[in-house]
């Protein structure tokens, strides 16, 4: 950036920089490069011409140029601004009594000097970023520009921390340097990440207290990665697309495994039942036993879709309610079996099942596949007992579902002794089906 003038340097950078509404990169200017102007030092306030320190304004009034438009898509216009009392209000003209606007100063998240085209644009400009959105400003001369970034730092730099007083980033999962793009900038710059509960912080540096900007991790629908050498992944919400790159593909996947166990397809089962189970067998005891093919007439592959990213975002907070199909909520729950890394009843313990239920004798081979399930983690055999008691539920009353035992073993067995994939012999598959057919049946007195 051409400046003839020396303009502040900031204590904390940071909070001049939200790279979310940056420009192209063209220009930009670097501010830990300039040098502190006697007139506009943001510590020590200016001096007046015998060169004693004057405080550092704490409010203004004055005319400044204003691009209109959410991005700054239009033209400038002159508007006259106040600052006071932690509000940034600009009006029409200074005559007029109710303003065009107001920017509250717990809205407002950085500030950064904004690049320009030197034959176009203006050439003191300023960009006040809030949590909704990004205003463009122009000063006429750089002492003005630098009043009025010392003034706004304050508002910026208070409510920053307040922000950041209930981050205990001790507890944090992951952290660590990725580069991303912002905005319509499609420019990689690199950023320090941490990964706190389901809020992605960024910095501008891993030395930086006051963060850029965090992804709200309950917003996003998928999580995916770019093929290749790039080490890129998406952080996709339904608003935009956060483009991420780690500096290499074992980083890359350490991150996409922190972010993914966030999420509930695909992972373990958490302590206990997990909610999603428990909220779709709670719902379809309620809506499904009285339709004709539960678990064997598919539902709507875009509901089941739609409902996979809403409990991938946060499980505790969906409700199913009556406005559901049960024929999707059986779909979504078959999908959650099937994409389990390891199967219900655990790959490891597979064999025992298989062989206790290759005994000829009945009463040996009850007691085994119960001493069996006796032997899986807790939450699986939680859930397990769990769904089998709903299966019993769905089998009684197959006068209406039309769904049978066998039915329902030919269905489940696969799941949840084999889970998602790897084919089986044809005897195998026979034991898959009579050991689920048992865990039915005989659910009450496997589980007492």
């Amino acid at each position: 950036v051409d400046l003839s003038c020396d303009l502040p340097k900031m204590a904390n950078s940071a909070i001049w920089e939200d790279d979310d509404y940056s420009d192209d990169g063209e220009g930009e200017c670097d501010l830990s490069t300039l040098s502190i102007s006697p007139v506009t030092s943001p510590s020590k306030g200016s001096l007046d011409s015998a060169g004693k320190a004057v405080p550092k304004p704490t409010s203004l009034r004055a005319y400044l140029w204003k691009k209109g438009g959410q991005q700054g898509t239009r033209g400038w216009d002159r508007r006259f601004c106040v600052f006071a009392d932690g509000v940034f209000k600009y009006y029409r003209s200074d005559g007029d009594d109710k303003p065009c606007g107001a920017i509250q100063g717990e809205d407002m998240t950085a500030l950064q000097l904004s690049p320009f085209k030197q034959s176009s644009d203006r050439k003191y400009r300023f960009e006040l970023h809030t949590t909704s959105r990004v205003y463009y400003f122009s000063a006429e001369t750089p002492a003005d520009l630098g009043l009025w970034l010392s003034c706004l730092t304050d508002a910026v730099q208070t409510h920053g921390k307040e922000r950041t007083k209930s981050l205990d980033f001790s507890t944090c999962t992951k952290s660590g340097f990725l580069y991303k793009t912002g905005g319509s900038s499609k420019t990689y710059r690199k950023r320090w990440f941490v990964l706190l509960g389901r809020r992605l912080h960024y910095f501008l540096s891993n030395v930086q207290a006051v963060p850029l900007g965090a992804v709200d991790l309950t917003t996003v629908t998928e999580i995916t990665e770019e093929s290749g050498d790039s080490w890129q992944f998406n952080l996709v919400s339904a608003k935009r697309t956060y483009n991420l790159r780690a500096s290499s593909a074992a980083d890359r996947q350490e991150w996409l495994a922190a972010l993914r166990s966030l999420q509930v397809f695909g992972q373990p089962l958490p302590p206990g039942i997990p909610p999603l189970v428990a909220k779709c067998v709670a719902f379809l005891d309620a809506h499904g036993l009285a339709l004709e093919g539960l678990y064997r007439v598919p539902g709507s592959s875009a509901a089941i879709r739609d409902l996979k990213a809403l409990f991938n975002q946060n499980d505790e907070a969906v409700v199913l309610d009556d406005h559901h199909c049960g024929a999707d909520i059986a779909g979504l729950l078959k999908l959650y079996f099937r994409e389990l890394p390891d199967p219900l009843m655990t790959s490891a313990l597979m064999p025992d099942f298989l062989a206790a239920t290759a005994q000829g004798d009945h009463n040996a081979k009850l007691i085994a596949i119960r001493e069996g399930t006796l032997r899986l983690p807790d939450a699986n055999y939680q859930t397990l007992k769990l769904m089998c008691g709903h299966l019993s539920r769905v089998c009684q009353n197959q006068a209406v579902t039309k769904m049978t035992v066998e039915n329902l073993a030919l269905i489940f067995g696969p799941t949840f002794l084999e889970g998602g994939g790897g084919a089986m012999a044809p005897a195998q598959m026979q034991l898959q089906f009579e050991c689920m057919k048992c865990l039915i049946l005989y659910q009450e007195w496997v589980f007492s």
